[in-house]
């Protein structure tokens, strides 16, 4: 089921995060990164597909909870990057604009099927790609200039605030989230 095996990928990216989470060592983070930038390939291999799977469970409140966090894991990693200096377009991290167009795209109708209506995270990442220089149209998927056009990105990028271990609140939502799962996936 892909909830388990979303699941699977975020232990994994949280046993990365708790490693250091105030100062990450570069290795750490390129690790934390390619689990997330490996969920964002599985997704937008065949999106359709992807969205159908969580937008199609049985369990709505589940589907939410999930897409919750993955955009939290997500948002946290961009904090993260940006805490190195590597929020920027010549990054470390060089698939940074694609994956950041990447997940906007794929998640881009969730709302659509009342999954995360309430999340702010797609606006988030567009609010650091913008804070960073990356220009998504370039470096993204083709139908990015339009998904940001229906994105609200500059109420959030007033309201980002300043990089900081825990500024997304990532260890509270995996501890709220394992309590409601397998404790084996957390």
């Amino acid at each position: 089921m892909i909830a388990d095996r979303v699941r699977l990928q975020l232990a994994e990216f949280n046993k990365l995060y708790v490693k250091k989470p105030t100062a990450p060592e570069p290795s750490n983070v390129r690790r934390m990164w390619a689990v997330l930038a490996a969920l964002g390939h599985w997704f937008k291999l065949d999106d359709h597909h992807a969205i159908m799977m969580i937008t199609h469970m049985d369990d709505g409140e589940r589907a939410n909870e999930i897409v919750s966090l993955l955009g939290c894991a997500f948002l946290t990693m961009l904090d993260t990057i940006e805490r190195m200096g590597w929020l920027k377009p010549d990054s470390e991290i060089l698939d940074l604009g694609v994956m950041m167009s990447i997940w906007l795209h794929w998640s881009r109708g969730m709302p659509d099927y009342g999954i995360g209506e309430d999340d702010t995270w797609r606006e988030s990442i567009a609010a650091y790609a913008k804070r960073g220089g990356i220009d998504l149209e370039a470096s993204g998927h083709s139908s990015i200039g339009e998904i940001m056009e229906n994105l609200d990105f500059q109420k959030q990028e007033r309201t980002l605030g300043q990089a900081k271990a825990g500024k997304w609140k990532w260890p509270k939502m995996v501890r709220s989230s394992c309590r409601s799962q397998k404790p084996s996936a957390c």
